[in-house]
């Protein structure tokens, strides 16, 4: 839904305090008054009085892809490692040592 000030507002939302918005200047007091009224997937910090909202991170946009490739990661090391491991043990059985 749009408000007429052209704002974005959640249904679900439905407290007199007014919404948090990524840029309000606010003093602290009216900052944690704001944040213990929103909703609790909200995410926001207040730096030098300026209001910074985070953005939400999905499972499909960064969850899939970081496990993904923590996964190559993973399995690329393990073979390096054996790699490297395999070259100690016959560069130590060609010396002799």
């Amino acid at each position: 839904m749009i408000e007429p000030n052209g704002r974005e507002t959640n249904a679900e939302y439905s407290s007199p305090v007014p919404i948090l918005n990524s840029g309000d200047v606010l003093d602290s007091d009216e900052f944690f008054r704001r944040y213990a009224a929103s909703p609790g997937n909200v995410a926001a910090e207040r730096i030098n009085g300026r209001v910074y909202l985070m953005s939400p991170l999905r499972a499909a946009s960064h969850g899939d892809p970081h496990a993904l490739f923590a996964t190559w990661l993973g399995t690329r090391i393990r073979r390096d490692l054996r790699s490297a491991v395999r070259a100690v043990i016959m560069n130590c059985v060609w010396r002799g040592t």
